[in-house]
């Protein structure tokens, strides 16, 4: 644009003179015109917020949009968390029923097994115990005693 200047109707040009924070005059550059081209006017709009799929209903929304305001890393420890409890959950269900590994009562290994079969084991364990005699000691007197007259039964 430009205002109209001079008799032929040309356009205001500004001359760019002395100025101290160009420096001493031998440093300057040499005077230019400024008006080569009109002036513009930019107009920058801020940036659009992403749009959420039709299909993500609003308060998922809501809670989508305040996550992508998070730091990253708290991001990537969030879904870290998130990743194991989904693993541990998966292996809670995988495993349901079965009793877990390295579980050992007494000499009877119990890995792997389910509740009967492990009830089974021991049972079949606690026959062979319970026919053994239960030792008494005290000081060097010693007693056997059959564990049906002493009145103790193992609870399987």
């Amino acid at each position: 644009m430009g205002l109209p200047c001079g008799r032929r109707g040309r356009r205001l040009c500004v001359r760019l003179g002395p100025s101290p924070a160009l420096g001493p005059e031998p440093r300057r550059p040499p005077p230019r015109t400024a008006c080569h081209k009109e002036p513009t006017i930019s107009v920058v709009d801020p940036p659009a917020e992403p749009q959420t799929p039709r299909w993500v209903p609003g308060s998922l929304a809501g809670v989508l949009r305040r996550l992508r305001q998070l730091p990253r890393p708290l991001l990537a420890g969030m879904l870290a968390v998130v990743l194991v409890a989904g693993l541990v959950v998966a292996h809670e269900v995988a495993a349901a029923g079965e009793v877990r590994r390295g579980v050992r009562v007494g000499a009877v290994e119990l890995s792997g097994l389910t509740r009967a079969a492990a009830t089974d084991r021991l049972r079949a364990a606690a026959v062979a115990l319970q026919a053994s005699p239960l030792v008494l000691q005290a000081g060097d007197a010693t007693l056997r005693l059959p564990r049906s007259r002493a009145g103790v039964e193992l609870d399987v």
